[in-house]
């Protein structure tokens, strides 16, 4: 998978968890995306997370579809999901997660989520600055509390 980590263009390939996740081993040599591969590029909060996560050699899954994703009714697409502590990070900004309906889909998503025994954390995007910040906020995410 293909996504852009601080203006370097770095490739995840596929893995068997539905979505496209990192490595958890730090220092690995990305490789060039097959004909077949999608191009996805990722948003800058979620850049940080992702290299945050690779940094601390935490084994994640990137856009994870749960309970068929996009294509079925009930679906949805997870940003980070990290199998080993069962916890799915949604990565919230201002312009996709505000507003009235916005918000009902997004507490829909968390209690389908939660129904399906997954513990879910929402890291905002204004949490992730300065470095300080985001190290702060994504500790507290890994032990499932949210930074209010």
């Amino acid at each position: 998978m293909f996504y852009f980590l601080y203006g370097l263009a770095t490739t995840l390939k596929p893995n068997t968890g539905g979505g496209y996740g990192g490595s958890g081993r730090v220092g690995s040599v990305p490789t060039l995306p097959e004909a077949s591969d999608n191009i996805l590029i990722a948003t800058t909060p979620e850049r940080i997370v992702l290299a945050w996560l690779d940094r601390k050699g935490i084994i994640y899954d990137f856009q994870s579809s749960m309970m068929g994703g996009r294509y079925e009714l009930g679906g949805s697409i997870v940003d980070v999901l990290i199998p080993d502590l069962n916890t799915a990070i949604r990565i919230q900004g201002g312009y996709w997660h505000q507003g009235v309906e916005k918000s009902a889909t997004d507490t829909i998503q968390r209690e389908l989520l939660e129904s399906h025994g997954w513990q879910v954390v929402d890291v905002w995007e204004k949490d992730l600055t300065p470095p300080e910040r985001a190290n702060y906020t994504l500790e507290a995410a890994l032990r499932g509390q949210e930074v209010v």
